[in-house]
Protein backbone atom coordinates (compact mmCIF):
# COMPACT_ATOMS: atom_id res chain seq x y z
CA UNK A 1 0.00 0.00 0.00
CA UNK A 2 2.84 2.40 0.88
CA UNK A 3 4.57 1.61 -2.44
CA UNK A 4 1.37 2.44 -4.27
CA UNK A 5 1.35 5.93 -2.72
CA UNK A 6 5.04 6.47 -3.41
CA UNK A 7 4.61 5.72 -7.09
CA UNK A 8 1.68 8.09 -7.41
CA UNK A 9 2.50 11.14 -9.57
CA UNK A 10 1.52 13.67 -6.86
CA UNK A 11 4.99 13.40 -5.31
CA UNK A 12 6.93 13.45 -8.58
CA UNK A 13 9.04 16.70 -8.67
CA UNK A 14 8.63 16.91 -12.42
CA UNK A 15 4.88 16.73 -12.05
CA UNK A 16 5.00 19.49 -9.42
CA UNK A 17 7.02 21.72 -11.75
CA UNK A 18 4.58 21.01 -14.56
CA UNK A 19 1.65 21.96 -12.33
CA UNK A 20 3.41 25.15 -11.26
CA UNK A 21 4.02 26.14 -14.88
CA UNK A 22 0.38 25.43 -15.69
CA UNK A 23 -0.72 27.75 -12.88
CA UNK A 24 1.71 30.51 -13.84
CA UNK A 25 0.40 30.36 -17.41
CA UNK A 26 -3.02 31.34 -16.06
CA UNK A 27 -1.72 34.55 -14.49
CA UNK A 28 -2.37 38.00 -15.95
CA UNK A 29 1.06 39.08 -14.65
CA UNK A 30 4.18 38.45 -16.70
CA UNK A 31 6.67 36.03 -15.14
CA UNK A 32 10.21 35.51 -16.39
CA UNK A 33 13.11 33.45 -15.05
CA UNK A 34 16.46 34.34 -16.61
CA UNK A 35 20.17 33.82 -16.18
CA UNK A 36 22.74 36.56 -15.83
CA UNK A 37 23.85 36.02 -19.43
CA UNK A 38 20.34 36.92 -20.59
CA UNK A 39 19.24 33.38 -21.39
CA UNK A 40 15.52 32.99 -20.68
CA UNK A 41 14.84 29.81 -18.72
CA UNK A 42 11.11 30.43 -18.52
CA UNK A 43 8.63 33.05 -19.71
CA UNK A 44 4.86 32.82 -19.43
CA UNK A 45 2.26 33.80 -22.02
CA UNK A 46 1.27 36.99 -20.17
CA UNK A 47 4.85 38.31 -20.31
CA UNK A 48 4.95 37.71 -24.06
CA UNK A 49 1.61 39.40 -24.57
CA UNK A 50 2.44 42.48 -22.46
CA UNK A 51 5.55 43.28 -24.53
CA UNK A 52 3.74 42.71 -27.82
CA UNK A 53 4.75 39.16 -28.71
CA UNK A 54 2.32 36.45 -29.81
CA UNK A 55 2.07 32.72 -29.03
CA UNK A 56 4.19 31.93 -32.08
CA UNK A 57 7.23 33.55 -30.46
CA UNK A 58 9.72 31.74 -28.25
CA UNK A 59 11.71 32.65 -25.14
CA UNK A 60 14.69 33.70 -27.25
CA UNK A 61 12.45 36.15 -29.12
CA UNK A 62 11.43 37.68 -25.78
CA UNK A 63 15.09 38.19 -24.82
CA UNK A 64 16.04 39.87 -28.11
CA UNK A 65 12.85 41.94 -28.25
CA UNK A 66 12.99 43.36 -24.73
CA UNK A 67 16.75 44.03 -24.80
CA UNK A 68 16.20 46.50 -27.66
CA UNK A 69 13.29 48.36 -26.02
CA UNK A 70 13.98 51.72 -24.33
CA UNK A 71 13.17 51.97 -20.62
CA UNK A 72 11.75 55.05 -18.85
CA UNK A 73 11.43 55.85 -15.17
CA UNK A 74 8.16 56.84 -13.50
CA UNK A 75 8.67 60.47 -14.60
CA UNK A 76 9.16 59.46 -18.24
CA UNK A 77 12.93 60.05 -18.26
CA UNK A 78 15.13 57.52 -20.15
CA UNK A 79 16.89 54.95 -17.94
CA UNK A 80 20.55 54.31 -18.91
CA UNK A 81 21.50 50.66 -19.59
CA UNK A 82 23.41 50.19 -16.33
CA UNK A 83 20.38 51.34 -14.31
CA UNK A 84 17.80 49.13 -15.99
CA UNK A 85 16.05 46.98 -13.33
CA UNK A 86 17.44 43.63 -14.49
CA UNK A 87 21.00 44.94 -14.82
CA UNK A 88 20.84 46.52 -11.36
CA UNK A 89 19.55 43.34 -9.74
CA UNK A 90 22.29 41.18 -11.23
CA UNK A 91 24.93 43.75 -10.28
CA UNK A 92 23.80 44.40 -6.70
CA UNK A 93 21.69 41.37 -5.78
CA UNK A 94 19.23 43.74 -4.10
CA UNK A 95 15.58 42.80 -4.49
CA UNK A 96 13.25 45.45 -5.94
CA UNK A 97 9.48 45.58 -5.59
CA UNK A 98 6.65 47.45 -7.29
CA UNK A 99 8.97 49.59 -9.41
CA UNK A 100 7.19 51.61 -12.10
CA UNK A 101 8.84 51.75 -15.51
CA UNK A 102 7.69 52.52 -19.02
CA UNK A 103 8.80 51.17 -22.36
CA UNK A 104 8.04 52.06 -25.95
CA UNK A 105 7.11 49.25 -28.31
CA UNK A 106 8.28 49.35 -31.95
CA UNK A 107 4.75 50.32 -33.04
CA UNK A 108 5.06 53.53 -30.96
CA UNK A 109 2.80 52.38 -28.13
CA UNK A 110 4.00 53.44 -24.67
CA UNK A 111 3.51 50.69 -22.09
CA UNK A 112 3.71 51.22 -18.34
CA UNK A 113 4.48 48.36 -15.99
CA UNK A 114 4.98 47.79 -12.29
CA UNK A 115 7.67 45.19 -11.73
CA UNK A 116 9.38 43.19 -8.98
CA UNK A 117 12.55 41.13 -9.14
CA UNK A 118 14.70 38.96 -6.91
CA UNK A 119 17.48 36.40 -7.15
CA UNK A 120 16.06 32.92 -6.78
CA UNK A 121 19.01 31.62 -4.74
CA UNK A 122 20.88 34.63 -3.34
CA UNK A 123 22.88 32.46 -0.92
CA UNK A 124 23.97 29.88 -3.50
CA UNK A 125 27.40 30.69 -5.00
CA UNK A 126 27.29 30.95 -8.76
CA UNK A 127 23.50 30.63 -8.97
CA UNK A 128 22.31 33.98 -10.30
CA UNK A 129 18.95 33.02 -11.79
CA UNK A 130 16.46 35.84 -11.39
CA UNK A 131 12.68 35.84 -11.04
CA UNK A 132 11.12 38.87 -12.68
CA UNK A 133 7.38 39.61 -12.54
CA UNK A 134 5.47 42.55 -13.94
CA UNK A 135 1.95 43.86 -14.55
CA UNK A 136 0.61 46.08 -17.31
CA UNK A 137 -0.64 49.33 -15.72
CA UNK A 138 -0.89 51.36 -18.94
CA UNK A 139 -4.62 51.99 -18.54
CA UNK A 140 -4.26 53.00 -14.89
CA UNK A 141 -1.34 55.30 -15.75
CA UNK A 142 -3.37 56.97 -18.50
CA UNK A 143 -6.19 57.66 -16.04
CA UNK A 144 -3.78 59.13 -13.48
CA UNK A 145 -2.18 61.31 -16.18
CA UNK A 146 -5.64 62.49 -17.24
CA UNK A 147 -6.55 63.45 -13.67
CA UNK A 148 -3.19 65.19 -13.07
CA UNK A 149 -3.62 67.14 -16.31
CA UNK A 150 -7.15 68.11 -15.29
CA UNK A 151 -5.96 69.39 -11.91
CA UNK A 152 -3.12 71.42 -13.43
CA UNK A 153 -4.74 72.82 -16.57
CA UNK A 154 -7.50 75.23 -17.50
CA UNK A 155 -10.37 73.34 -19.17
CA UNK A 156 -11.24 76.15 -21.62
CA UNK A 157 -7.82 76.92 -23.12
CA UNK A 158 -5.92 73.75 -22.18
CA UNK A 159 -3.14 75.92 -20.72
CA UNK A 160 -1.53 75.39 -17.29
CA UNK A 161 -3.55 77.01 -14.51
CA UNK A 162 -2.49 79.41 -11.74
CA UNK A 163 -1.45 76.64 -9.35
CA UNK A 164 0.80 75.04 -11.96
CA UNK A 165 2.35 78.41 -12.85
CA UNK A 166 3.15 79.18 -9.20
CA UNK A 167 4.77 75.77 -8.71
CA UNK A 168 6.82 76.22 -11.87
CA UNK A 169 8.08 79.62 -10.68
CA UNK A 170 8.97 78.15 -7.26
CA UNK A 171 10.82 75.25 -8.92
CA UNK A 172 12.74 77.67 -11.12
CA UNK A 173 13.75 79.82 -8.15
CA UNK A 174 15.11 76.73 -6.37
CA UNK A 175 16.92 75.33 -9.42
CA UNK A 176 20.50 76.03 -10.44
CA UNK A 177 19.87 75.67 -14.18
CA UNK A 178 17.03 76.44 -16.59
CA UNK A 179 16.85 79.88 -15.04
CA UNK A 180 13.65 81.91 -15.12
CA UNK A 181 14.39 85.28 -16.74
CA UNK A 182 11.09 87.16 -16.71
CA UNK A 183 7.38 86.90 -15.92
CA UNK A 184 4.68 88.60 -17.98
CA UNK A 185 1.18 89.24 -16.63
CA UNK A 186 -1.32 89.81 -19.45
CA UNK A 187 -4.86 91.12 -19.10
CA UNK A 188 -7.20 91.19 -22.11
CA UNK A 189 -8.86 94.59 -22.24
CA UNK A 190 -12.05 93.86 -24.14
CA UNK A 191 -13.34 90.49 -22.91
CA UNK A 192 -16.35 92.02 -21.11
CA UNK A 193 -17.27 94.04 -24.20
CA UNK A 194 -17.01 90.92 -26.36
CA UNK A 195 -19.21 88.94 -23.95
CA UNK A 196 -21.80 91.74 -23.82
CA UNK A 197 -21.98 92.40 -27.57
CA UNK A 198 -21.22 89.02 -29.17
CA UNK A 199 -22.08 86.57 -26.41
CA UNK A 200 -20.11 84.38 -24.02
CA UNK A 201 -19.31 81.80 -26.70
CA UNK A 202 -17.47 84.52 -28.59
CA UNK A 203 -15.74 85.51 -25.37
CA UNK A 204 -14.58 81.91 -24.91
CA UNK A 205 -13.30 81.90 -28.49
CA UNK A 206 -11.38 85.09 -27.74
CA UNK A 207 -9.73 83.48 -24.70
CA UNK A 208 -8.83 80.36 -26.65
CA UNK A 209 -7.39 82.42 -29.52
CA UNK A 210 -5.33 84.57 -27.14
CA UNK A 211 -3.95 81.53 -25.34
CA UNK A 212 -3.03 79.79 -28.58
CA UNK A 213 -1.29 82.87 -29.97
CA UNK A 214 0.74 83.36 -26.80
CA UNK A 215 1.80 79.73 -26.88
CA UNK A 216 2.80 79.99 -30.55
CA UNK A 217 4.90 83.10 -29.94
CA UNK A 218 7.13 81.74 -27.16
CA UNK A 219 9.84 79.09 -27.19
CA UNK A 220 9.55 75.43 -26.13
CA UNK A 221 11.16 76.11 -22.74
CA UNK A 222 8.73 78.93 -21.90
CA UNK A 223 5.41 78.48 -20.09
CA UNK A 224 2.08 80.09 -20.95
CA UNK A 225 -0.68 79.76 -18.36
CA UNK A 226 -4.16 81.10 -17.75
CA UNK A 227 -4.24 82.89 -14.41
CA UNK A 228 -8.02 83.11 -14.44
CA UNK A 229 -10.77 85.16 -16.08
CA UNK A 230 -9.18 87.28 -18.81
CA UNK A 231 -5.64 87.06 -17.39
CA UNK A 232 -2.66 85.08 -18.69
CA UNK A 233 0.89 84.58 -17.42
CA UNK A 234 4.03 83.91 -19.48
CA UNK A 235 7.23 82.56 -17.90
CA UNK A 236 10.29 83.28 -20.03
CA UNK A 237 13.08 80.71 -19.69
CA UNK A 238 14.67 80.49 -23.12
CA UNK A 239 15.96 84.09 -23.47
CA UNK A 240 19.58 84.62 -22.40
CA UNK A 241 20.06 88.36 -22.96
CA UNK A 242 18.03 91.52 -22.50
CA UNK A 243 17.82 91.80 -26.29
CA UNK A 244 16.31 88.33 -26.55
CA UNK A 245 13.73 89.19 -23.91
CA UNK A 246 12.83 92.37 -25.79
CA UNK A 247 12.52 90.44 -29.07
CA UNK A 248 10.22 87.88 -27.45
CA UNK A 249 8.06 90.62 -25.94
CA UNK A 250 7.76 92.32 -29.35
CA UNK A 251 6.83 88.97 -30.92
CA UNK A 252 4.15 88.41 -28.29
CA UNK A 253 2.76 91.90 -28.78
CA UNK A 254 2.54 91.57 -32.59
CA UNK A 255 1.08 88.05 -32.48
CA UNK A 256 -1.55 88.96 -29.92
CA UNK A 257 -2.53 92.14 -31.79
CA UNK A 258 -3.56 90.28 -34.95
CA UNK A 259 -7.36 90.47 -35.44
CA UNK A 260 -9.46 87.41 -34.64
CA UNK A 261 -12.78 86.41 -36.23
CA UNK A 262 -15.53 86.15 -33.60
CA UNK A 263 -19.18 85.55 -34.52
CA UNK A 264 -18.52 86.68 -38.12
CA UNK A 265 -16.89 89.87 -36.82
CA UNK A 266 -13.18 90.70 -37.08
CA UNK A 267 -11.94 91.98 -33.72
CA UNK A 268 -8.44 92.95 -32.56
CA UNK A 269 -7.10 91.50 -29.32
CA UNK A 270 -6.00 94.32 -27.03
CA UNK A 271 -4.15 93.67 -23.80
CA UNK A 272 -2.39 95.40 -20.91
CA UNK A 273 0.85 93.68 -20.00
CA UNK A 274 3.25 93.91 -17.09
CA UNK A 275 6.76 92.44 -17.21
CA UNK A 276 8.98 91.69 -14.24
CA UNK A 277 12.55 90.49 -14.66
CA UNK A 278 13.84 87.76 -12.34
CA UNK A 279 17.50 87.76 -11.34
CA UNK A 280 19.65 84.84 -10.24
CA UNK A 281 19.89 86.22 -6.69
CA UNK A 282 16.19 87.13 -6.52
CA UNK A 283 14.88 86.66 -2.97
CA UNK A 284 11.17 86.94 -3.74
CA UNK A 285 8.77 84.02 -3.51
CA UNK A 286 6.70 82.79 -6.46
CA UNK A 287 3.67 84.63 -5.03
CA UNK A 288 5.73 87.83 -4.70
CA UNK A 289 6.88 87.68 -8.31
CA UNK A 290 3.41 87.00 -9.67
CA UNK A 291 1.98 89.82 -7.54
CA UNK A 292 4.65 92.25 -8.79
CA UNK A 293 3.90 91.28 -12.41
CA UNK A 294 0.18 91.78 -11.73
CA UNK A 295 0.90 95.22 -10.26
CA UNK A 296 2.92 96.30 -13.30
CA UNK A 297 0.10 95.14 -15.53
CA UNK A 298 -2.31 97.44 -13.68
CA UNK A 299 0.21 100.27 -14.07
CA UNK A 300 0.10 99.61 -17.80
CA UNK A 301 -3.70 99.60 -17.76
CA UNK A 302 -3.78 102.95 -15.93
CA UNK A 303 -1.37 104.34 -18.52
CA UNK A 304 -3.75 103.48 -21.35
CA UNK A 305 -5.14 100.21 -22.60
CA UNK A 306 -2.90 98.22 -24.85
CA UNK A 307 0.32 99.51 -23.20
CA UNK A 308 3.19 97.36 -22.00
CA UNK A 309 4.82 98.09 -18.66
CA UNK A 310 8.34 96.99 -17.64
CA UNK A 311 9.56 96.69 -14.07
CA UNK A 312 13.15 95.82 -13.19
CA UNK A 313 14.18 94.40 -9.84
CA UNK A 314 17.14 95.56 -7.82
CA UNK A 315 19.92 93.07 -7.20
CA UNK A 316 19.47 91.08 -4.02
CA UNK A 317 15.69 91.29 -4.19
CA UNK A 318 15.57 94.56 -2.16
CA UNK A 319 12.49 95.77 -3.93
CA UNK A 320 11.40 96.98 -7.35
CA UNK A 321 12.41 100.07 -9.18
CA UNK A 322 9.47 102.32 -10.08
CA UNK A 323 7.64 100.89 -13.13
CA UNK A 324 8.56 102.29 -16.54
CA UNK A 325 5.48 102.32 -18.78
Amino acid sequence: MDNHHTDHGLTDPRRAVHQMHALVELLDDGVVVLRKDGYIKYVNAAAMRIVGLGPEHKAADFARWTAALPIYDADGEPVPPQLRPVAQLFRTGVTFSRRVNGTELPNGERKWMVASGRLLNPDAPGDLDMLFSFSDITAERAEVDRLVHKVNHDPLTGLPNRGFVLRRIAEALAATDGRLRAVLFIDLDDLKTTNDTLGHDAGDDLLRAAGARLRQAVGPADVVGRHGGDEFVVLIFGAETQGEIDSLVDRLRLRLAEPVVLADTTTPIRASVGLVEVHRDDERTAEDILRDADRTMYAAKRGGRGDWCLERVRRGGRGPWPPRC
